[in-house]
């Protein structure tokens, strides 16, 4: 007696289409005909992702009925955003690429594909670069397996100190200045320098938010070295080190 055989049809991925994938039917060795020996109906769903239950009804010389399963896969879609970290310059930092890996999504399912994450200050540490789609109307959560690999940015303090190796320049330097003092000469009076800091687009940076300022001595009347410590504070860092003096005065005595 030969053996009648049904084989079920291989798993397919979802293609945003109907997939009526067809068995094998033997009889024995023989290859049975669709519509002359048997007819096919199929479950309801043969367009999204899931389990689709074929019916083999036999026709003609042959009777009986057969049912076999076969999967629609999900896509297995891999979106990845970047990361990075630039020194502060008042501008915020976004990296909106997005790369899509692994099956992708089936074309016109979603649109406007990006990152989103944006960072300004230090104070804001890591700022998740999280990524967005815009889901069309044919969209299903259900046929996708979404992986999401999202970078992190972030931004470091802009050194006030260019560095004293120019082979070596300090990286998170971008043109920030501190003007440097002139010496005095005593006259009984205080000689306190104030210093200007200034960042590369010449904006003047403010003294207790954006740096500190301590000097070597309180007494700024009498003839000596001062020495002046200027350190970067907040969005700045670096130290940046200034000297003057105050000479004594020259007079001639008759």
């Amino acid at each position: 007696k030969k053996k009648r055989t049904v084989t079920a049809p291989a798993d397919v991925l979802y293609s945003g289409k109907s997939q009526q994938q067809k068995p094998v039917v033997k009889d024995g060795e023989k290859v049975l005909k669709e519509s002359q020996d048997y007819t096919l109906s199929y479950s309801k769903d043969t367009t999204n992702a899931g389990t689709v239950t074929v019916t083999v009804t036999g026709t003609g010389n042959y009777s009986g009925t057969k049912e076999v399963k076969y999967q629609i896969t999900k896509r297995q879609v891999k979106l990845t955003s970047e990361g990075g970290t630039k020194p502060y310059d008042g501008t915020a930092l976004t990296k909106p690429a997005v790369k899509v890996s692994g099956d992708g999504f089936v074309e016109g399912e979603v649109s406007d594909i990006k990152a989103t994450g944006s960072v300004t200050t230090v104070s804001e540490g890591k700022v998740t670069n999280t990524i967005t789609f815009t889901q069309k109307t044919n969209y299903k959560d259900g046929n996708y397996t979404i992986d999401k690999d999202e970078g992190k940015l972030s931004i470091t303090a802009q050194s006030i100190d260019p560095g004293t190796d120019p082979e070596k320049p300090n990286p998170d330097y971008t043109g920030a200045k501190v003007n440097s003092p002139s010496d005095e000469v005593y006259d009984g009076k205080e000689h306190k320098w104030i210093p200007t800091v200034t960042d590369k687009a010449d904006k003047k940076l403010e003294a207790g938010k954006d740096y500190t300022v301590e000097y070597s001595t309180k007494n700024f009347k009498d003839v000596g070295t001062i020495e002046v410590t200027i350190t970067g504070k907040g969005n700045y860092s670096g130290t940046v080190k200034r000297f003057y003096k105050v000479t004594p005065k020259e007079y001639t005595v008759t």
